[in-house]
């Protein structure tokens, strides 16, 4: 796997200010198109829908890049990231309903002419739960997390680490169970939590 498949978010969005930084694009769409579609997959969309609402997403993020900043759009890059998914989705379900109204219009029926149409209506009770986006981001956030253990750590520590969050295990435990001294189970966790919360760190704020 290239080394810079996981490259972290403050990496990442210093590349993608440069639009001819082919290779940062490509990883954020590597990296962030699961989040994406899940999160659109939740809020009920088809899976061609919510391809077509990460690639407005996505052209979004372009034009808008440059101006991001980590103090503005709630202080954190998800808060920011969410913020163009929602309005992307409003205008997609806007659109989608405006064209079944649209369809169903005669042409002599001039009570059901475009300009008579509530645009303000057609997504009411359709705005995107931030709710669903917070719990897909927490699960998109572990699975990152998780890859980023696999390709930093050998499977020793994989193993204390699966012992000590998934089964909650304490350190006198693993260390009689992996055959290993309490002070090596304790250096292990400690590095792979930093990697951790760096890794959360980045992805929660994107700070260059």
């Amino acid at each position: 796997m290239d080394q810079d498949t996981y490259k972290t978010s403050p990496q990442l969005i210093q590349g993608l200010k440069d639009h001819c930084d082919a290779s940062s694009w490509e990883q954020f769409y590597h990296i962030y198109h699961p989040l994406l579609f899940r999160y659109a997959c939740s809020l009920g969309l088809k899976p061609t829908e919510a391809e077509d609402l990460i690639q407005e997403t996505v052209i979004t993020v372009s034009k808008s890049i440059g101006s991001f900043r980590h103090q503005t759009e709630g202080g954190t890059f998800k808060g920011w990231l969410y913020t163009i998914v929602k309005r992307k989705f409003i205008d997609l379900k806007r659109y989608q309903t405006r064209k079944r109204q649209l369809d169903h219009v005669s042409l002599d029926n001039t009570e059901g002419s475009p300009d008579r149409l509530e645009s303000d209506s057609l997504v009411q009770g359709q705005s995107p739960d931030q709710e669903l986006w917070e719990r897909d981001w927490e699960s998109f956030v572990r699975q990152r997390a998780y890859n980023l253990l696999k390709e930093k750590f050998k499977i020793e520590y994989l193993q204390i680490f699966d012992l000590a969050i998934n089964k909650d295990w304490g350190v006198a435990k693993i260390a009689e169970f992996m055959h290993i001294n309490r002070a090596s189970v304790y250096l292990k966790l400690h590095r792979m939590r930093r990697i951790l919360r760096q890794e959360r760190e980045a992805l929660l704020h994107g700070k260059p």
